[in-house]
């Protein structure tokens, strides 16, 4: 989950947020737009807690200790056609 650099992968900051949204959403939906603002670097060791928050189809998930905002991602989801 780090590089080389010791940074956390970006594709970490991206699994989160969608390994605590409700799993059958994806049966009905498709992420159609994904943004992150990067407030503060992740350092290996940080815990870090996620708050969610939904609103119609949109996701907004906020990475953040007591103090720091480290990241805030909205994901944006748009139903499937029929069959």
């Amino acid at each position: 989950d780090v590089d080389v650099n010791n940074h956390m992968n970006n594709r970490k900051y991206i699994e989160w947020p969608l390994d605590i949204i409700d799993y059958n959403i994806y049966e009905n939906y498709y992420i159609s737009d994904l943004t992150i603002q990067y407030q503060k670097e992740v350092r290996p060791l940080e815990t870090v807690s996620l708050y969610l928050c939904k609103t119609n189809n949109t996701y907004i998930v906020q990475g953040r200790n007591d103090e720091i905002v480290y990241f805030t991602i909205e994901i944006q989801f748009k139903q499937k056609e029929a069959s």
